[in-house]
């Protein structure tokens, strides 16, 4: 495993340990102002580690040094940066489908994305305002709707990010696999499918399709 798949595999562990914990909290917290608030704090969390994530497989395009890439933390900065050198930097989703003429045989197929980029930043900035005080000569504001689309916010980005790719600024493809709900295992593996392969022709085609440059294989799966 390279230094860049750990670093990935590292972050995308918090962000599913964050949706098994905003699972149970869900569950086990139906009501409460302060239970609403913890809840909306990890949800902003959740949502900004998937746009933190892709500065991992991206940083070294940007040209900056660590420390100037350590001091990026505001999202729409983050975002204007990466999709200056990598318009398709957004996981994309993918499933694992078995071959009918070979049982031994797998193809990987795209899938459409459960939730997009506008969504994910539109939900999170509404998050902002649950996490500030309220001023005591305003109407008391009701939180109740964070509750109510969380758990479909959750269920569309568990979904979105279980089984996804991403691409890096060198069009390197690196496959995650968050596997079991009830482990805590994470994998991700920088991509070469075989010659004649049916993931290698997916792959293909999805970046001729995004305008992307060939792909430049690595480390066989």
């Amino acid at each position: 495993m390279t230094s860049v798949e750990k670093h990935y595999a590292d972050f995308c562990w918090v962000i599913k340990m964050r949706i098994k914990n905003l699972d149970v909290c869900l569950a086990q917290y139906p009501e409460g102002l302060f239970e609403t608030e913890s809840i909306a704090l990890q949800l902003r969390k959740l949502i900004e580690g998937v746009f933190f994530a892709s500065l991992i497989p991206n940083g070294e395009g940007l040209n900056l040094s660590k420390t100037k890439l350590g001091k990026l933390w505001r999202i729409n900065e983050i975002l204007e940066k990466i999709k200056s050198i990598n318009p398709n930097y957004y996981p994309k989703r993918y499933k694992i489908i078995q071959c009918d003429s070979d049982d031994t045989m797998k193809r990987m197929e795209f899938i459409e994305n459960k939730i997009d980029e506008a969504d994910l930043l539109a939900f999170h900035g509404r998050l902002g305002v649950v996490l500030h005080e309220i001023n005591p000569h305003r109407q008391s504001n009701d939180f109740n709707w964070v509750r109510e689309e969380a758990k479909g916010l959750l269920q569309d980005l568990a979904e979105q990010m279980w089984n996804h790719v991403v691409t890096s600024t060198t069009g390197d493809v690196f496959i995650a696999s968050f596997n079991e709900f009830s482990s805590d295992d994470v994998r991700v593996q920088k991509a070469e499918p075989a010659d004649n392969s049916e993931m290698k022709r997916k792959f293909e085609n999805w970046f001729a399709e995004e305008g992307l440059a060939d792909l430049p294989w690595g480390d066989k799966l």
